[in-house]
């Protein structure tokens, strides 16, 4: 792939502000010559979309599709991608009706899929303990080294190491393999979702409260009483940090 330098800049009637949703770990690939941010499908084919320009030109597109035809309550629903509260945000102040996320819920206490206790300095699945095992073999080695007469036993070492674990679940997109061959599918498609494990941190209501309380302060903070001022009436800037959305 060659890369050229920007030979022209044209310039526009309008303002036209949009956020680019950075995905973790993975930043910045080139598709079609142009640097972007990426999902797993843009690292593994080359093509890709910005977020956030795409969700900018569909509530245009939308704007005029209305007006055009006399119609109303044409939305569209944000998904891939979304991991933060922030990017819901985004997502609703460019103009999403909905977002849609799959690793949020993946990290909730009541989502599907058994949970596993992992080191975090090693996340391989085979090395897995399920959970009721993981709690029968603390209680074993607590129960042994508390009969030994020295402290530091070899039973009360091997308590520590196992209680260094933590819970984590399989997540996986629906483009996976794994997903493929859940569904009745051969599983023999080449798969452009991700299947890691997630660490579970938390119970949906407590997620959802916390959703709510910071929806809340973004309103305050945009001057916005409803959310659907904050998805008409809200501006976005651009940062070009590649750094996490704290640093913008």
């Amino acid at each position: 792939m060659k890369l050229t330098e920007v030979k022209s800049v044209k310039k526009l009637n309008r303002k036209k502000t949009v956020y680019d949703i950075e995905v973790e770990n993975d930043h910045n690939y080139f598709a079609n010559g142009f640097l972007v941010h990426n999902c797993i499908t843009t690292s593994n084919v080359g093509i890709h979309y910005p977020t956030a320009t795409l969700i900018d030109e569909l509530r245009m597109k939308k704007d005029k599709f209305e007006n055009c035809y006399d119609m109303k309550f044409t939305e569209f629903i944000v998904d891939g991608g979304i991991k933060n509260f922030d990017d819901i945000q985004k997502c609703l102040c460019l103009g999403a009706y909905a977002v849609m996320s799959g690793s949020i819920f993946a990290k909730a206490q009541e989502a599907c899929e058994s949970i596993v206790f992992l080191h975090p300095n090693n996340l391989n699945m085979a090395d897995a303990i399920p959970s009721e095992e993981y709690y029968d073999k603390l209680k074993e080695l607590k129960e042994k080294s508390d009969l030994m007469e020295n402290e530091d036993n070899e039973y009360w070492d091997s308590y520590r190491k196992l209680s260094k674990r933590k819970p984590y679940r399989l997540y996986y997109g629906m483009s996976t393999k794994r997903a493929q061959k859940l569904t009745g599918g051969s599983g023999k498609v080449t798969s452009e979702g991700i299947a890691k494990p997630i660490p579970v941190e938390y119970p949906i209501a407590k997620w959802a409260e916390d959703m709510a309380d910071y929806l809340r302060s973004c309103m305050s903070y945009t001057g916005c009483r409803t959310i659907e001022e904050l998805r008409k009436d809200t501006q976005l800037i651009i940062n070009g940090s590649g750094k996490n959305s704290y640093w913008k």
